[in-house]
């Protein structure tokens, strides 16, 4: 049985709560997760399967059982999850768990780590995460005072190529894959009306316009506004660069 119809994975902060509010208005035929549980704990236990704790296996078989539990209560419902946590689930994923297609959408490097970092829900989690074991990724070849002299900014250039690296292994699998980049789907403050319904049809949304939908003027889930949150202005550097820099060329970055 199918855990999904379509799958729409990034690293975060890509603006997937604007279009999940989309997806949430008209569509009668159409159920939408946003990061169910138990999606953290599956992310948890990726990241340990990467430093060799055999946890990979275990972390996709509950993540078929709940998901394919959400697929038989969808019945004729197009039924798409809108997950960054599955990242490390993107090696297992076959055609035979999503339906129509994954979209991956990807972002500017340092406009992503500048917007993680100050997002105001990560506040709260930059305390409590780094005391979760296996809350984060690094790297299982660096050990750990290796990792720890990285600056907070290399440290999430590396996570940056490591997850979008990760998802595109779904392209392996023979799996619809579309890449979309955040800078098309927000171009110049405007959302792109045409990318979004092209990312819906991918998904298995089909027989929509554009003017289907009425779409908010501001963005949702935005970094915070509040000063004292917004104190990371990240300029690339040299090391950086050569942290995620193949990458992001084949993305046009």
């Amino acid at each position: 049985m199918y855990t999904a119809d379509g799958l729409i994975l990034s690293c975060g902060r890509t603006g997937t709560t604007y279009i999940n509010s989309l997806l949430n208005q008209k569509i009668e035929n159409c159920v939408v997760l946003q990061e169910p549980p138990p999606s953290r704990s599956l992310f948890m236990m990726t990241n340990a399967a990467e430093r060799k704790i055999p946890l990979g296996s275990i972390a996709f078989s509950a993540y078929k059982k709940t998901r394919n539990d959400w697929y038989k209560k969808a019945g004729d419902k197009t039924l798409l999850e809108i997950n960054p946590f599955l990242i490390g689930l993107s090696p297992f994923l076959k055609p035979e768990n999503i339906k129509h297609g994954i979209v991956h959408i990807v972002r500017r490097p340092a406009d992503w780590i500048e917007s993680t970092l100050n997002f105001g829900g990560y506040k709260w989690l930059s305390y409590i995460t780094p005391r979760m074991p296996f809350a984060h990724e690094r790297p299982s070849d660096k050990k750990f005072f290796e990792w720890n002299r990285l600056t907070v900014y290399e440290k999430f250039a590396w996570r940056w190529r490591h997850r979008n690296s990760q998802i595109e292994k779904v392209k392996k699998s023979g799996i619809p894959y579309l890449l979309v980049k955040y800078e098309d789907i927000f171009k110049e403050g405007e959302f792109n009306r045409d990318i979004f319904i092209e990312m819906i049809n991918h998904l298995g949304l089909k027989n929509f316009k554009p003017d289907d939908f009425e779409y908010p003027q501001k963005k949702i889930n935005s970094s915070a506004s509040n000063p004292e949150l917004k104190k990371h202005k990240v300029i690339e550097t040299k090391e950086m660069i050569e942290i995620y820099g193949s990458l992001a060329k084949k993305y046009g970055y």
